[in-house]
């Protein structure tokens, strides 16, 4: 699902209309699902307040009004102020009026919002300066009450494709419906305040076929369970392990150790022909009785990697789950990076080693996925004051240096060298432990060792590694979830993804 600017969107609804139907009945519509959505969550007794403001978001507030005024809830709606209304919200407006609503212009000395739920129909999306004056006023007293809150299209007040103005108020909604396509700024733990769970809403609006809604003009798209299975490889009856690669992890230090045995159970559940571990020389014996399907190479030290590898029959390396950053790990890496080795995922101590030798950055393969985490991201590039900020440091690492970036999170990004951004729809916050990030790992170098190419096993590992962590949580409960469960699980997120 391709993330469109407020601007497109309003292209396609012009181009839909322009296909035969109307400007009014496309409001209709917009209300119509929306009525739908929030009639779910509504009880008889309750009592409703709706916000309009001037444009086709109030039009689109007046609409559902209606019907709820028919469907015989109790429902005031509350007008920002008595300027003309755009043609269609005026004439949903007199809709309801015909019906008997009951209605009033806001009034700040009369007006207090006791109301069970409000819904927000006041500006919409598109928006690009802070709120001020009635609007403003309606904002804060939203805020300001008990009631649960439902945004039309987008919390009035927030910004949609850049970050909140520092001090900027919007309403906080407890459910945004955004009709189309969910909006970029949804995507960041910063705008969770403003705008609570959010839900796409389909109005039937269709695409241009213009230049402007090309793949290459549309950077940003939210990758949705059902379009990965076109790039799942089915399996043919004579297939051997020889045809599922040979996928090679490198890590582990002393203490560490737990984090290659999660890595690499991982990979091996995610599919790859072989597994093998260059782990510590005193880790041996533990990861092959932890991993007996995998096979074991010590490295030249005790508790550390040291040394040097004959990676020639490696189909694909991870490197860095528990390796630590001693001064002999680091060498290595330098040198599996020499190697050229294109099929390669970074992690963890694997990146910490990077942020302090950056200018290795420029051997890295073209291709080479990394996989930071918010801190090992602002280690890599600099201290972002945002989120949207750090995903832009994202953007550019991966423009410089043909890196693929793997920004985790709960919407975890995936950026590619063309500018491109994939937000992740899987996964849940108790994936949020020590483990999940080891698992990934073994997973996206179990798709490359299998002939994935490196975009695909990177949109398609973040997929499986979320999903799996959803079916874990369903199972065991987000609080006490494992990293080791979603290894259990990643069978069953094949299934659903191939279904």
């Amino acid at each position: 699902m391709r993330i469109l600017s407020t601007s497109q969107v309003r292209q396609c609804d012009a181009f839909t209309i322009a296909q035969g139907i109307s400007s009014i009945d496309l409001m209709e519509k917009a209300a119509s699902v929306c009525f739908e959505f929030i009639e779910d969550f509504l009880s008889p007794e309750q009592e409703i307040l709706v916000l309009t403001g001037n444009g086709n978001n109030g039009g689109d507030g007046w609409a559902i009004a209606r019907m709820l005024h028919h469907a015989k809830y109790k429902t005031q709606v509350i007008c920002a102020n008595d300027e003309p209304l755009s043609k269609d919200s005026e004439i949903n407006k007199q809709r309801f009026i015909e019906l008997g609503g009951a209605w009033r212009i806001y009034s700040p000395e009369e007006d207090s919002f006791n109301a069970d739920v409000i819904i927000d129909a006041l500006l919409g999306s598109g928006l690009s300066r802070p709120l001020e004056g009635v609007f403003l006023e309606l904002a804060k007293a939203a805020n300001n009450s008990k009631s649960m809150v439902f945004s039309v299209d987008s919390p009035s007040g927030f910004f949609t494709e850049q970050a909140m103005p520092e001090g900027a108020v919007a309403v906080e909604a407890d459910f945004t419906l955004s009709f189309h396509c969910p909006r970029l700024m949804f995507f960041f733990p910063e705008s969770q305040a403003f705008i609570g769970t959010w839900h796409v809403l389909d109005i039937g609006l269709q695409t241009p076929q213009t230049n402007e809604f090309s793949q290459d003009s549309i950077p940003y798209s939210y990758t949705l369970i059902h379009e990965l299975k076109p790039i799942i490889k089915n399996r043919n009856a004579f297939s051997h392990k020889g045809n599922f690669g040979h996928a090679l992890l490198v890590g582990g230090s002393r203490g560490k150790y737990g984090a290659m045995i999660l890595a690499g159970r991982a990979c091996l559940k995610s599919g790859a022909g072989l597994t093998s571990l260059i782990v510590p020389s005193d880790a041996v014996n533990i990861m092959q009785s932890a991993l007996p399907e995998a096979m074991c190479i010590a490295s030249d030290a005790s508790d550390i990697i040291q040394g040097s590898f004959n990676l020639e029959k490696a189909s694909a390396i991870g490197f860095g789950p528990g390796a630590g950053t001693d001064e002999a790990t680091s060498k290595t890496l330098k040198a599996i990076v020499q190697q050229g080795i294109a099929q390669m995922v970074i992690d963890a101590d694997g990146l910490n080693i990077l942020s302090e030798n950056k200018t290795w950055l420029a051997f890295l393969p073209a291709g080479t996925i990394l996989t930071p985490h918010p801190g090992e991201m602002d280690r890599l590039t600099e201290k972002a004051d945002s989120t949207y900020d750090r995903l832009q440091n994202a953007r550019q690492l991966s423009r410089k240096f043909s890196v693929i970036v793997v920004l985790k999170g709960a919407y975890t990004a995936i950026c590619f060298p063309s500018g491109e951004v994939h937000f992740n729809s899987t996964g849940n916050p108790g994936m949020a432990k020590g483990g999940s990030g080891d698992a990934l790992t073994g997973i996206i170098t179990a798709l490359l060792a299998q002939g994935y190419s490196n975009s695909e096993s990177a949109i398609l590992g973040v997929a499986l590694h979320g999903l799996a962590g959803d079916i874990a949580a369903s199972e065991f409960g987000e609080f006490s979830m494992l990293a080791s469960d979603l290894i259990n699980c990643l069978g069953d997120a094949y299934s659903i993804i191939q279904e």
